[in-house]
């Protein structure tokens, strides 16, 4: 590969200053999700890659934002499921009626029960006595 030096910017000055930006790898936004992932939960994985992105792929504030961030997006999202769950039953409620109502049906039968058997083994009993 050949770097046409015509084509290169260069300062005007040596004093000038030169403003770089530095771009975050693929790589590095992948880890940096999985990291947000594994500590805060998808919207932890959302923040961290968007957090890295923002420091331009510096590690160090991006990990300091993390260590406040992380609990805050964990409490957060363990609440909302929680209310989420609360609402489902409650709708779940309302479309199947107060479960406290509820009455356990019984078993069918299916064949006669011990004191029915009791009793005709003392019939029979009986009746072979009398014969």
């Amino acid at each position: 590969m050949t770097i046409n030096v015509a084509s290169t910017p260069t300062p005007a000055s040596p004093n000038e200053p030169t403003a770089v930006v530095q771009t975050v790898s693929q790589g590095e936004q992948i880890a940096a999700a999985g990291i947000g992932l594994i500590t805060a939960g998808p919207l932890g994985a959302a923040a961290s890659w968007a957090c890295l992105k923002g420091v331009q792929g510096k590690w160090t504030p991006w990990l300091l934002v993390g260590i406040f961030a992380a609990p805050v997006l964990s409490v957060t999202q363990f609440f909302a499921l929680s209310l989420l769950g609360v609402g489902l039953q409650s709708v779940d409620n309302a479309v199947q009626g107060d479960r406290s109502s509820y009455v356990r049906p019984r078993p069918i039968r299916t064949g006669p029960t011990t004191a029915e058997l009791l009793l005709e083994t003392e019939r029979l009993l009986a009746e072979s006595k009398e014969n």
